[in-house]
């Protein structure tokens, strides 16, 4: 009887030794997965910050695009274009026709329309299903409507183009190194051009897509500082 108690208290000791031995077996895979996860995220904290951070250097490169290409010259570009309309509908005299020839034909600056932005970190977070790194759901929309409308805008523009600069390199030959020059036939050729009635509607074609485009250049540049403000947010809390 009492050699039965013995072995039923031996075999409750054994059976109390394997449960402890069960539970820090369990405890030690369950903190090593803690661990390994502990760890996974922080390197996808890392690697988040740092598309962001590149993200951050894509969007001010594209606001000084914005700016030297389109909003800053925008007002000479109307001015130009203003007064080649004055001149065509025979409200301006000429006094110096260098001058004049130099002013309109900066008229046709960005008549390309809105130039494609720096979008390789984009691209690489898409291309490489990275986008899912960076945790705010409303600030991954962002990041994409950000880049949508710019693509949609370029696409856009492609029907709104006009030929106002073709049209004035077929009327005078343009040297990049030497800007100013152009032969006196030349002079006479587009002066003269300049007063048809086509020419006048290539005009107003171009001071419409002018507006376009500045409108467009303005709100991309609003955006692109808007995303900013919400991505140093981010950085910030990661």
């Amino acid at each position: 009887m009492q050699k039965h108690k013995f072995d039923k208290k031996k075999n409750s000791r054994y059976f109390l030794y394997a449960l402890f031995e069960v539970i820090v077996i369990v405890l030690g895979v369950y903190l090593g997965f803690q661990i390994e996860d502990w760890g996974e995220e922080k390197k996808e904290k890392s690697i988040e910050k740092q598309y962001l951070s590149y993200l951050l250097i894509d969007l001010d490169r594209d606001v000084l695009l914005m700016e030297k290409s389109i909003i800053n010259r925008y007002d000479k570009k109307l001015k130009g274009l203003k007064l080649a309309k004055s001149y065509a509908l025979g409200k301006i005299k000429l006094k110096d026709k260098k001058k004049f020839i130099s002013d309109i034909g900066y008229g046709a600056v960005f008549s390309s329309g809105i130039p494609s932005v720096y979008r390789g970190t984009y691209n690489e977070l898409i291309n490489s299903g990275s986008l899912r790194l960076i945790k705010d759901r409303n600030l991954r929309k962002e990041i994409s409507a950000y880049y949508s409308y710019i693509e949609q805008t370029i696409k856009s523009q492609d029907k709104s183009f006009s030929s106002y600069l073709t049209v004035m390199n077929s009327l005078r030959p343009f040297d990049e190194n030497n800007p100013s020059y152009i032969s006196q036939s030349d002079q006479k050729i587009l002066l003269k051009n300049i007063k048809n009635l086509d020419f006048i509607k290539t005009i107003n074609l171009e001071i419409t897509f002018a507006n376009s485009v500045i409108n467009n250049a303005s709100i991309i540049k609003k955006n692109a500082n808007d995303l900013k403000i919400n991505i140093n947010k981010q950085i910030n809390t990661i």
